[in-house]
């Protein structure tokens, strides 16, 4: 936000201590806010580095969204302390581009919620065509760059006059809401395909589970895009064309740190929508920040009891029928995921994911046999 007209009688006018004491309580609020920030970004950025059911793209999509609340919220402590030495801590030449990075990381946002819906859209309805494009090694870079390029471009159009702002306003609001409807079309359209393609097609069929995991995840977080860009634009729409044609400083001032502190709330509350609908990345959290019962926790439900196996559901959480045996079920999938697995996932997935399943197995496998073994015994003491 640019500052107000200092022509105006009211922008210069003493602010009286009660109003002082009101901002410096704002302003360590948002610090508080922002220490977590940047505590709560770098850590999901390392939890979604390590999920495999996620799509490629959409993985850096996300990673680069917590890469801009991790710099909005470093970029604030610099610009709140030049604030509270009114404009004496730091000069013009320093300040001008870090307000700049600071409103572009708030904007690009938008074109974050953009990206993510053309590689959803392009994985649901070209799965071929997406398979080969991932693997493209420019792609990844091109993606991660050009929702900030067009950022940039969009800021200095913002400086047009009221129109053009307003207008850029608009846009934003829109393509967030368009977003948030294709999600949802997109998440119907790939639960009528998991049930209708065919058992034997394993690429095709994983690349489909991971579009509804990753598309369900990318819904909610869109609608609390779209919550939050509504607020703020409101915000902001209301400070120019009704507090600083008036020269209404004080209100001026308690609508900027409410704009501030919304855009901090969101920032803290981005992993929430993907820790409640993304099973794997909910696991990785519960397994490397709370450090307790990791062992107990997995994607499905499993039971307490060692003589009851766990039940198996599908991507869109139905239950599945196992005709063999679950033990028998587990190394016939293992086998064909090594064979037909796709290109898609990451090289680096291959070794320890490998060990880490057939231990998963030789541990299953043995404990059904103790049982066995166990209940045999009982068996002949019985009868003995």
């Amino acid at each position: 936000m640019s500052k107000i007209d200092p022509s105006c009688v009211a922008y210069i006018a003493p602010a009286d201590d009660a109003m002082n004491s009101t901002r410096i309580t704002l302003f360590i609020i948002e610090m508080t806010l922002n220490c977590a920030i940047l505590f709560v970004s770098a850590g999901f950025s390392v939890l979604l580095f390590k999920t495999k059911t996620f799509n490629r793209i959409p993985k850096i999509l996300l990673i680069n969204l917590f890469f801009s609340a991790y710099s909005i919220a470093f970029t604030r402590f610099f610009l709140i302390a030049h604030t509270m030495s009114e404009g004496h801590l730091f000069s013009n030449v320093i300040v001008k581009p870090i307000q700049i990075f600071h409103d572009c990381c708030i904007n690009v946002n938008t074109f974050h919620q953009v990206a993510l819906t053309i590689e959803c859209v392009m994985s649901t309805f070209c799965p071929n065509y997406y398979r080969k494009y991932i693997n493209v090694n420019v792609m990844p870079v091109i993606t991660f760059f050009w929702p900030w390029f067009i950022t940039v471009i969009i800021y200095g159009l913002e400086f047009g006059g009221y129109l053009p702002t307003v207008g850029i306003f608009l846009g934003f609001e829109s393509l967030n809401l368009c977003s948030w409807l294709i999600f949802g079309v997109l998440c119907v359209v790939n639960r009528q395909n998991y049930k209708k393609i065919h058992a034997g097609n394993l690429q095709g069929k994983y690349q489909m589970i991971v579009n509804i995991r990753t598309i369900r995840s990318i819904n909610f977080l869109s609608i609390l895009t779209a919550l939050r860009n509504f607020i703020t634009m409101t915000l902001l729409l209301v400070i120019m064309l009704h507090y600083k044609p008036n020269c209404n400083y004080y209100s001026y001032l308690m609508a900027s740190h409410v704009y501030d502190l919304v855009i901090a709330v969101y920032s803290l509350c981005l992993p929430i929508p993907l820790l409640f609908t993304h099973d794997e990345l909910r696991k990785h959290f519960f397994k490397s920040v709370l450090r307790k019962n990791s062992n107990q926790i997995s994607c499905g439900k499993v039971s307490r009891s060692r003589s009851v196996a766990p039940q198996i559901v599908n991507a869109i959480g139905e239950n599945l029928i196992v005709y063999k045996g679950q033990t028998e079920y587990f190394r016939e999938l293992a086998a064909s995921w090594e064979n037909h697995r796709p290109n898609s996932l990451p090289d680096n997935w291959n070794s320890i994911e490998k060990r880490h399943s057939q231990a998963y197995y030789k541990t299953y496998r043995d404990s059904c046999i103790s049982i066995n073994t166990t209940t045999q015994t009982n068996i002949s003491q019985s009868i003995a």
